[in-house]
Order: structure tokens, then C-alpha cells, then sequence
């Protein structure tokens, strides 16, 4: 182990024979470490200390789409902003840049680690295999070549030998494996103490990769102590790397990056148009029988997703009058979403009175291009304000707020979904018509004409619409056969009999509504 020591001391058992003066005889004794004389264990030992290299491993990912169309065309590749382990920053339609740093530790416990030797990494794409090794782009041939990265940091790139990738073929059930070796880079075979090396390739998700998927790549790394296949050893023997007396192999602990793919949001509710009303609030004013316009707006990232439904349950006091189909078809109105199988998608539009609702069921689909970072799917339809005893005066339409609901559910990789749309606040607002009567003087004698002036006043905050001068309910001021309409005639003279008078509203000729 690193920074040990490591002590050789020689202790030796021999038979050493003397010649007897007396006996003229050779006489045997057996020297040991206990034998008075036998050199001083100091003299005997050789101590050293064991170094070993240590390499870490750090593997991040970058959005380099993201990079470029923040920060230039300069940003790309190896100079990509936004290095980290795990990313969520992207779609299915961006491309991605991995970098794997290795680097050997200076010193441990006081001693300067050793070299690692016959460096070799192993990167495993995610398992679901949709991901593949691609130059830019979509392009998968030949990616390490045409890449413009030094992907193996011996200094050069685009070369035959920068690495080795097996199976870059998306959803065969056999994901992809990188490997960089000392056989390909000279940076490789030999690392030093606090020296680092640096690895990149550059990737593209398949499009069936779905909305919130975590894709991960493992790096695994193996190195081993000596130089070559053998370091310094005599010949002959040659013990092989792992052997008891050969190299130590070292395999570092597996090191993922992760890239989450970006989920569905939504954008608030609102109204965009009123058949009556001015836009206005919170609340928006609504009257009794109009017709409001409503946009339900879904941001759909490059991805699929399964069973997308998005419905609004309208508020007890409207229903559903109109709603367009959805066309996801190509050549239509959404053709640049490039949605797959896409169709023409036709709502249910319920107009009961009772619970009533709109909603699009656009099953499962798979989103192949924005040039956002996400796709804005909007929905509209057209719901009608009831004449009920629920929409007095005062009463809440909220459309999307409790206890109406208005959502967007669809399975992605963390299962079933729903998102609310925030809602939009209204309120039925009615006209209020009070009557004032005045006359042109207070006393009057006989004879004298008095002007009767009577003033319709709209208290609500909405206007009343034809308005008609009625005696009471129900009775107009002329209809013939009540004591009047009739024409007396008198030698030349004829009397119209009229009966209660019509006032005239201001400016405007007798026997007309007004709106107030």
C-alpha cells in the first residue's frame, strides 16, 4: 500500500568451520542472528518505502447546442460553457459533449505517488441505447474522425487512432462502448504524479427518449505500475501485469455523468378574445350569453411522450360551444414541431349545462425538432356564459382554478403526469338600471307645461342593451284596443286617441330601444 514501508532484512544461517589448534581437527559451528559477532541487524536491512500511483476520475457533460446559441460559435467542443456531472438544461434535439478527466494524485501521506502506466478507459453509453457517438449533428460516420476534437489529448485530432467505438447503432439492445487506450494515445501510457489527462466525444439522443429520462454513461479506468508489459524485469523470467511478482493492476470505482432531458410546462390560460366585453381585471367581466375565446398553451420538449391528454373542465355556468381540431399533420399548421405519428387530432366538445368540458386526446407522440428549447403547442376553443340561476351578478367564472380544472397529462420517464394550466379569474357582471323621474318646476298652476324628465342610470359594469320605455311590464304606451289608438273624426277634423305619452330619449326619435 502507498506510503508503507517496505523492509528487507537479510537474516542468514550458516555452518562456518574452524580448525582445533590443539586437535589439528575441523570443528563445525553454526552461526545464527544469536551468534556474538553476527553483524548488527543495521547493517543487514534495506528500507524503502512503497509508492503508488492513484488516478480520479471526473466525467462531466455540456449542452453545446445550448453553449453556441449563448455564447457564439466559439463556445463549442472543448470550449462548451457549462461543464458539469449531471445536466437538465436540454432536449433530444441538442447535442451534448462529454469530457473525462483523469488525474493522477501528486502525493499521499507524505510521499509523491507513482506513475500509472498503460492507462486505459472504458466508457459505456446509457443502457436504454439511445445514445450514439456522432461527429455533429445527426452524423454518425466515422465520429472521432470528422469530430474536431482531440478526443484522446495526444494533440492532434480527427485521426485514425484517437479511439475505438463499438456499436454505434441506437435501439439494438447493444448500447455503445468507448475506449481510449495507451495504444491510441501517447498520454496514455504514461501519467505522472498531479499530471492530468483530458478525454472528450461528442453525442446525440435518439428522439424516442422521453421528456424527464435520466440517460447515464459510465467510465471505468484501469492502469497498472510498471512501464510496458513488464517494466525493468530481468529476462528471463517475465511475470505479467497481476502477477505476485509483476505489475499491480488498479481498476478505478465506475464514474457517471447524467443527462436529463428537459420536461413538458405550461403557460397560464388566458383569454384572447370577448364577444362583448372589454378585456379587462382580474376578474375579467363576463355577461350573460357571451362567448369567450380561451388559449390553453403546452411547452412540449424534443421527446416522446405517451398518452397526452389536455382538458379543460369548464365552471358550472358555461359550456363548450367551439373547438378547432388540432392538426399535426404534415404541411400543417405544426409541421416545423415535426411531430410523429402526428394526425389530426379532434376534440370533444360537451354543451349539456351539466359539467361540461373540452378535451384533446393526442395519444402518443414524438416531437423531432424545435428551434427553441421547447415546442408551444396551443389549443383553443370557444365557451358560452349561461342564462342560469348560477350566474348572477357577482358569481365567480374562474376557468382553471378550483374547483374547474384545466390540465395536460401524459406519461414520461417518471410515469403518469399532470400539469395544471394557471387559471384565469372572471366574475358574471350584470347591468343595473336605476330610474330617476324630475319635473321642470316644483308648483304648477293650471294651464302651465311641465317637462318630465326621467333619467335611466347603468350602476353596473357592464352595459344594458336595447333598453325600451314601457308603462309598466309588459305594456308598451300604444297598443291599440287599450283605450287608445283609435281615430275620432269630427266633420273635417279627425282626434287621434293616444293614450299615455312616450318619452323621447335625448337626441334620439320616439318608438327606439337604447342602449345604456
Amino acid at each position: 500500500m502507498h506510503a508503507t514501508n517496505s523492509s528487507n532484512l537479510l537474516v542468514s544461517t550458516f555452518v562456518a568451520e574452524f580448525e582445533d589448534a590443539v586437535s589439528m581437527t575441523t570443528v563445525p559451528y553454526t552461526i545464527t542472528p544469536l551468534t556474538v559477532g553476527y553483524p548488527n541487524p543495521t547493517v543487514r536491512r534495506v528500507d524503502l518505502v512503497v509508492t503508488e500511483p492513484n488516478i480520479t476520475v471526473v466525467k462531466e457533460a455540456c449542452n453545446e447546442t445550448l453553449s453556441i446559441a449563448n455564447f457564439g460559435a466559439g463556445a463549442a467542443g472543448e470550449n462548451c460553457n457549462g461543464w458539469a456531472t449531471a445536466i437538465n438544461n436540454g432536449d433530444t434535439n441538442d447535442n451534448y459533449v462529454y469530457r473525462i478527466t483523469l488525474t493522477n494524485e501528486a502525493a499521499s501521506g507524505g510521499y509523491t505517488r507513482a506513475p500509472a502506466y498503460n492507462v486505459v478507459v472504458t466508457d459505456d453509453l446509457d443502457p436504454t441505447d439511445l445514445v450514439q457517438i456522432v461527429s455533429s449533428g445527426t452524423n454518425t460516420v466515422a465520429p472521432f474522425q470528422n469530430d474536431n476534437l482531440d478526443n484522446d489529448n495526444d494533440g492532434s485530432t480527427d485521426e485514425v487512432d484517437e479511439g475505438a467505438i463499438s456499436d454505434n447503432i441506437v435501439n439494438n439492445f447493444n448500447p455503445a462502448r468507448i475506449t481510449f487506450s495507451h495504444t491510441h494515445s501517447t498520454a496514455l501510457e504514461r501519467i505522472d504524479p498531479g499530471d492530468s489527462v483530458t478525454l472528450y466525444y461528442r453525442v446525440d439522443m435518439y428522439d424516442d427518449v422521453v421528456a424527464e429520462q435520466i440517460l447515464r454513461n459510465t467510465v471505468n479506468v484501469t492502469y497498472d505500475s510498471l512501464e510496458g508489459d513488464y517494466g525493468s524485469m530481468t529476462d528471463p523470467p517475465l511475470r505479467p501485469n497481476g502477477d505476485i511478482a509483476g505489475a499491480r493492476v488498479y481498476t478505478t470505482t465506475p464514474v457517471q455523468s447524467t443527462v436529463q432531458i428537459i420536461g413538458v410546462q405550461t403557460q397560464p390560460k388566458r383569454i384572447i378574445d370577448l364577444s362583448n366585453t372589454a378585456p379587462g381585471g382580474p376578474p375579467q367581466p363576463l355577461t350573460i350569453g357571451e362567448e369567450v375565446q380561451y388559449e390553453l398553451v403546452t411547452e412540449i420538449p424534443v421527446s416522446h411522450l405517451d398518452n397526452i391528454v389536455i382538458r379543460d373542465d369548464l365552471p358550472d355556468g358555461m359550456r363548450c360551444v367551439e373547438a378547432p381540431n388540432l392538426d399535426l399533420r404534415p404541411g400543417g399548421p405544426h409541421d416545423s414541431a415535426g411531430f410523429v405519428p402526428g394526425g389530426l387530432i379532434i376534440p370533444t366538445c360537451t354543451s349539456t349545462g351539466t359539467n361540461d368540458y373540452v378535451e384533446w386526446n393526442l395519444g402518443s407522440q414524438e416531437l423531432t425538432t424545435t428551434t427553441g428549447t421547447r415546442y408551444n403547442l396551443p389549443v383553443t376553443f370557444i365557451a358560452r356564459v349561461e342564462n342560469t340561476g348560477v350566474t348572477d351578478n357577482g358569481v365567480p367564472l374562474n376557468n382553471g382554478l378550483a374547483p374547474s380544472t384545466a390540465t395536460v397529462s401524459f406519461v414520461d420517464a417518471n410515469g403518469p403526469q399532470t400539469l395544471s394550466f394557471t387559471g384565469v379569474q372572471a366574475v358574471v357582471s350584470e347591468p343595473d338600471i336605476t330610474l330617476t323621474k324630475t319635473f321642470s318646476a316644483a308648483t304648477t298652476d293650471a294651464g302651465d307645461v311641465l317637462t318630465v324628465t326621467i333619467t335611466a342610470t347603468n350602476n353596473g359594469a357592464v352595459p344594458a342593451y336595447n333598453v325600451i320605455q314601457m308603462r309598466a311590464p309588459g305594456q308598451p304606451f300604444h297598443p291599440k284596443g287599450v283605450g287608445n289608438g283609435y281615430v275620432i273624426s269630427f266633420d273635417d277634423k279627425k282626434v287621434y286617441v293616444a293614450g299615455p305619452l312616450q318619452g323621447i330619449w335625448i337626441g334620439e326619435s320616439p318608438f327606439r330601444s337604447k342602449d345604456i
